[in-house]
C-alpha cells in the first residue's frame, strides 16, 4: 500500500525489550523484524522505537532498506517511567515522524489514545489470569486492565495461537472480527559446523546424542521439578535412558530454589543449568541433543519445541494448552505432564527424529516472510 506514492510508515515499539531478559517475546519480535526485512516490498518502512539501554542490540538492522531506528529518551529497565513515556510522549514522537500506525509486539498499548494514531498489538497469553500467584496483586490488576484497554482500543489484536484467541474470547468482552491469529515466525537455523559444534558441546561438558536439552524460563508452570524427579528416578534404576539434561534460558526468581532442589536430590552431575545462551549455542544443542524435552503445562505459543522440530530433534512435550496445536502433532506427547514415569517411558522408547517431509511442512508454516506478510495485510486494512 502506497500513500501518495510513498511507503507507509509503521512504528514498532521495542522500548519494552530488556535484552537477554525477556526470553521468547524478544525472539518473537526479532524474528518478525527479520521477516519484514526479507519481504522488502517497498510498500512499508518500519521505524524501530528503541530505548537508551537496548539500542545497541538493534544495530544489526540499520543497513536494511526498509528499516529506520528512532532512539527514544526512555529506559526499558525502568518499567514505570517507560509506561509514563508511552502514554504521554510516544504519540508526539510518532506524529513528528509522520507515522500513523504503531505496532505493539506485546499486550500493552497506551491508555491515553490519540485518534490520529492506529494501533495493532499482540496478546501472547493470559498468564496472569491463570497463574495470578506469579505476580503481585497490583501487577495482575494492571495486566488485566492492559488487556481490556488493548481489546477495546486497538484496531486489531493479534494472538499467537487459536488457543489464545479462544481463551481471550472466553474471558473478556471482545470484538471477534478484530482478533486475528498469526503464528509466531520461527527462524530456520543453519547446520552448525562439526568443529564449532564440538567446541560448544565441550563448553557445556556434553557429547553429541548423549544429553537431553530443555530451553525454558524457571517459572513453576514450566514444570521443571518433574524433570528433576525424572532424572532422580533414572539414576535410582540405573536406566539405559540416563543422560545429563541441559536446562537453558533466562533465569528468574526460581533459580536459587531450583539449585537447592538439585543439590538436595543429589543429581548435580546430571543437571546442567546454563542460563542465557546465544542463538548459535541454542541451535547447536537442538541439533545434537538426544531429545528435546519441553515439560511446560501452559503456553500461549511455545517457540522452543517448534524450533527443535525444525532443527530435526526428537521432541517430547505435553498435551497442554497450545502445544499440540503449534507442534502440529509431530512431537511425542506424555499423557500426564507431571508424571516422571510417563516421561521415563518416552525416553526409554525414543522415536526417530521428525520426518523430513513434516519438517518442511513446519518450516513453511512458520516461515518468516509468510507470517510477516500476514501482518502487512493487517496494516494494509488500516
Amino acid at each position: 500500500m502506497l500513500e501518495n506514492n510513498k511507503p507507509c510508515k509503521i512504528a514498532i515499539d521495542l522500548t519494552w525489550i530488556r535484552h537477554k531478559k525477556v526470553g521468547g517475546t524478544e525472539s518473537f519480535a526479532r524474528n518478525l523484524i527479520k521477516g519484514f526485512i526479507a519481504l522488502g516490498s517497498g510498500d512499508f518502512i518500519y521505524y524501530l522505537l528503541v530505548s537508551m539501554d537496548n539500542a545497541a542490540s538493534f544495530t544489526e538492522y540499520e543497513d536494511a532498506d526498509n528499516i529506520e531506528i528512532i532512539l527514544c529518551n526512555v529506559y526499558s529497565s525502568n518499567k514505570i517511567k517507560r509506561t509514563i513515556w508511552q502514554n504521554t510522549k510516544m504519540h508526539k514522537l510518532l506524529k513528528q515522524n509522520g507515522i500513523r500506525i504503531c505496532y505493539e509486539p506485546i499486550y500493552s498499548m497506551p491508555f491515553i489514545r490519540n485518534k490520529d494514531i492506529h494501533f495493532v498489538a499482540t496478546i501472547h497469553d493470559l498468564q496472569a489470569l491463570h497463574y495470578p500467584e506469579y505476580f503481585t496483586r497490583f501487577r495482575v490488576k494492571f495486566m488485566i486492565a492492559n488487556w481490556k484497554n488493548t481489546l477495546k482500543k486497538a484496531d486489531y489484536v493479534i494472538t499467537t495461537s487459536d488457543y489464545v484467541k479462544n481463551d481471550i474470547l472466553s474471558n473478556f468482552k471482545a470484538t471477534k472480527d478484530k482478533i486475528k491469529r498469526i503464528y509466531i515466525p520461527v527462524r530456520k537455523a543453519k547446520k552448525i559446523e562439526e568443529n564449532k559444534s564440538t567446541e560448544i558441546l565441550n563448553k557445556f561438558g556434553i557429547e553429541k546424542d548423549k544429553f537431553y536439552f530443555c530451553l525454558t524460563s524457571l517459572l513453576p508452570h514450566k514444570n521443571l521439578e518433574t524433570m528433576l524427579e525424572m532424572i532422580s528416578r533414572l539414576m535410582e534404576s540405573n536406566s539405559k535412558a540416563l543422560y545429563p539434561i541441559v536446562i537453558s534460558g533466562v533465569g528468574g526468581s526460581g533459580y536459587d530454589n531450583l539449585k537447592e532442589k538439585i543439590a538436595s536430590m543429589d543429581i548435580e552431575q546430571y543437571v546442567k543449568i546454563t542460563g542465557f545462551i546465544s542463538d548459535k549455542e541454542r541451535d547447536c544443542l537442538y541439533q545434537n541433543c538426544r531429545a528435546f524435552l519441553f515439560p511446560s503445562i501452559f503456553e500461549g505459543f511455545g517457540m522452543p519445541p517448534v524450533e527443535a522440530l525444525i532443527n530435526g530433534a526428537v521432541v517430547i512435550t505435553t498435551k497442554s494448552t497450545s502445544i499440540p496445536e503449534i507442534t502440529s502433532g509431530y512431537a511425542e506427547y506424555v499423557d500426564d505432564a507431571k508424571s516422571a514415569d510417563d516421561w521415563i517411558r518416552k525416553l526409554e522408547h525414543l522415536s526417530k527424529s521428525i520426518e523430513q517431509s513434516n519438517k518442511r511442512l513446519l518450516e513453511s508454516k512458520y516461515d518468516l516472510k509468510l507470517l510477516a506478510s500476514e501482518y502487512e495485510r493487517i496494516f494494509e486494512k488500516i
